[in-house]
């Protein structure tokens, strides 16, 4: 049972700031702000400001286990590795296309998936290599090999494009060709197999620190952010060259959310705390503008935006999810069944998959707070999960994904 005691430990320091942080450059300032006694008192921490904070009304969302219903399991996929160290990162779904990427040897997966929910694999390539060994220097980069560490779907009318984003190696690694890549992908089971940095057939962004994107559903715009507390809006069919929108922050992104109709953007990330911001996005003249903050104990790592305008954090925790209102005046946390591995919700916005280090994986309505779970037997800890068009969950353990459909009835919908 979700205990009082529990949901004011988890929300503890839970606040709205309806004030825009001012009077403070963050471009020359580096990630960790010296807040020891030997710190330079004339450099000003923007992290301290905290003028005018009101509380948030917070509740918590029980997990009933007496209420919960079992999910279908439906079709399932696995694959062998292309080699020993190739390690399954990312899961993302675009209509009844499903997209996996592997970083270390980077590859990516496609897979196509029908109403009955079953899966086919389309094609195994690989995407975003060096053209030596893992760890050889590369002649175009210069650089060891990158980590491909996102992949998703833009459609643009007709055509199809895949949004990747190529992160250091390590600390230690050099920068070169990292950042966000745009790759046409003229037929899914033959994708594009780029060497990383090679951009004669791909719109790329150089961009060092680059942590998330978040494309607005309905496909236009494209927001880019990362360790250099900055985002940035471009059209999502440009060559990014110019940025439509930015603003400058006082948080490092980890995580990125538009909601459904793109007038506001919700970034999680963190300062010394975790911290959630509401940008309203305004179209017309591409402006970003503080709506409200929410303070959190835990870093958010992924946000969905659910179809009422409200967006769902998955904390680095990974205990619980944090269900905030579209004003920013109420929280909810969503009690889970174990520590979540992802999140992700469906093309209506009116259901959530989480994945979770057991294995397991639950849906959740948000209207009818209705809950279906299911542990596989055997596929070991879940990386990640995506919803396809169809509203089929698909759970990805290592080398393999695993299908599963709501019961009927379930939720609001007969």
């Amino acid at each position: 049972m979700y205990s009082d005691y529990h949901t004011r430990r988890s929300l503890l320091g839970l606040a709205i700031a309806s004030v825009l942080l001012s009077g403070c450059d963050w471009e020359d300032k580096h990630e960790i702000v010296d807040c020891s006694a030997a710190a330079d008192p004339n450099v000003s921490d923007c992290r301290s400001i905290e003028d005018d904070i009101d509380s948030v009304a917070t509740q918590p969302l029980v997990r009933d286990v007496s209420a919960l219903q079992d999910l279908v399991a439906v079709g399932t996929e696995s694959w062998s590795p292309s080699h020993a160290d190739e390690l399954d990162v990312s899961v993302t779904a675009s209509g009844n296309l499903i997209l996996v990427a592997s970083k270390y040897h980077n590859r990516l997966r496609t897979f196509q998936s029908d109403n009955a929910g079953h899966i086919t694999q389309l094609a195994d390539t690989g995407f975003l290599t060096v053209s030596g060994g893992r760890y050889a220097i590369d002649g175009v980069s210069g650089a060891s090999e990158q980590v491909l560490s996102q992949v998703q779907l833009q459609t643009d009318g007709d055509e199809q494009f895949l949004l990747s984003i190529m992160e250091p190696y390590n600390h230690r690694a050099i920068r070169a060709g990292t950042g966000l890549y745009r790759h046409a992908l003229n037929s899914p089971d033959a994708p594009p197999a780029p060497l990383m940095a090679r951009t004669d057939n791909a719109d790329y962004l150089p961009y060092q620190g680059i942590r998330t994107t978040a494309l607005s559903p309905d496909g236009d715009w494209l927001a880019v952010a990362g360790r250099d507390r900055k985002v940035n809006v471009f059209a999502a069919n440009s060559n990014f060259s110019t940025a439509l929108g930015e603003a400058s922050l006082d948080i490092t992104v980890h995580t990125a959310s538009f909601d459904q109709n793109a007038s506001r953007l919700y970034l999680g990330g963190s300062t010394i705390v975790g911290q959630l911001l509401a940008l309203e996005h305004d179209v017309d003249s591409q402006t970003l503008t503080e709506q409200w903050r929410v303070t959190l104990d835990d870093t958010p790592q992924t946000l969905v935006s659910a179809s009422n305008g409200s967006v769902i954090a998955l904390l680095s925790s990974g205990n619980e999810l944090i269900w905030i209102s579209a004003d920013g005046q109420t929280a909810t946390a969503i009690e889970l069944a174990s520590q979540a591995s992802g999140l992700a919700i469906n093309h209506a916005a009116t259901r959530i998959a989480v994945s979770d280090v057991s294995g397991g994986v639950e849906l959740i309505d948000l209207g009818s707070g209705a809950r279906a779970y299911r542990k596989p037997v055997g596929p070991g800890e879940a990386l990640g999960v995506a919803i396809d068009a169809n509203d089929t969950v698909w759970l990805l353990s290592q080398r393999q994904l695993l299908g599963f459909q709501a019961p009927v009835p379930f939720g609001d919908v007969n």
